[in-house]
């Protein structure tokens, strides 16, 4: 099942792309790390879709979503090691 993982400000939502636009909030047994790390990323995420609260709802559309990072690093692109260490 393809799914989508969105983070805003005040919470985390997932939603299965095959019903587009309506999202289940996320509880707090999600973490970006473990799915980042997992030996299976897409099976981490269905299962936190399964999980999740059941209540599929509409996204009020002026949300404004985050990165979805967590403790990884984040380079910017064209920057060698070597410079982004010692910026």
């Amino acid at each position: 099942m393809p799914l989508r993982i969105f983070k805003s400000a005040n919470a985390t939502f997932i939603e299965n792309t095959e019903a587009p636009g309506l999202f289940r909030h996320v509880g707090p047994g999600f973490s970006f790390n473990d799915l980042f790390t997992s030996p299976d990323p897409g099976g981490y995420a269905s299962q936190i879709y399964h999980y999740s609260l059941a209540d599929e709802v509409p996204i009020n559309p002026e949300v404004s979503f985050q990165a979805p990072i967590g403790d990884q690093e984040v380079w910017a692109a064209g920057v060698t090691y070597f410079r982004s260490r010692t910026a």
